[in-house]
């Protein structure tokens, strides 16, 4: 903010030192400058290589778990089990905001290492999930694809989708 004298022509003398009493008082409210946190001393750009990696784990993270919830579900579910992700990391994002405002912690270094923590126990979680894991129905292959699981040839399963084609294209003709 910048002030600037507009007063200083003002031809009743009378006035100038109210005008400058008003200066003065003004100038005394601006400079009180109060810090609540202590200075930064290290430069933002340090952020870049963090806000890197958290992106690309980010990006790869949900890549993975939507194509996972996206494959498994069945046809009629398949917007419901997105849905219910996008809850869940809702709901993550949430549970960050209540602990970050609550002040639980003095120091921002515990609560980073809470966080850590917690990310660690989802990790075990997941390898728990993982090991355990039981492949349900596949629901995205079409029921009227032939079942070759008698170690057909490869040119014979082509020739069976040649002959699909053209019995398609018949049908359609």
């Amino acid at each position: 903010m910048v002030l600037v004298k507009s007063w200083d022509g003002i031809s009743q003398p009378e006035l100038r030192p109210i005008m400058d009493n008003f200066e003065t008082r003004l100038r005394s409210n601006i400079m009180n400058i109060h810090t609540i946190v202590p200075d930064n001393h290290v430069h933002i750009l340090w952020q870049i290589p963090q806000y890197v990696v958290i992106t690309a784990a980010e990006i790869l993270f949900s890549i993975t778990g939507l194509e996972f919830a996206y494959s498994e579900a069945s046809p009629e579910l398949k917007s419901v089990v997105q849905a219910i992700w996008l809850f869940t990391v809702a709901i993550g994002d949430l549970i960050i905001i209540l602990i970050a405002e609550a002040n639980l912690f003095q120091n921002l270094a515990t609560e980073m290492f809470v966080f850590a923590g917690a990310m660690v126990v989802v990790i075990g979680i997941f390898i728990l999930l993982s090991v355990f894991y039981y492949e349900y129905a596949d629901f995205n292959s079409d029921p009227l694809e032939y079942d070759l699981t008698d170690n057909q040839s490869s040119s014979c399963q082509s020739t069976l989708a040649m002959d699909d084609a053209e019995s398609f294209i018949s049908i359609k003709l």
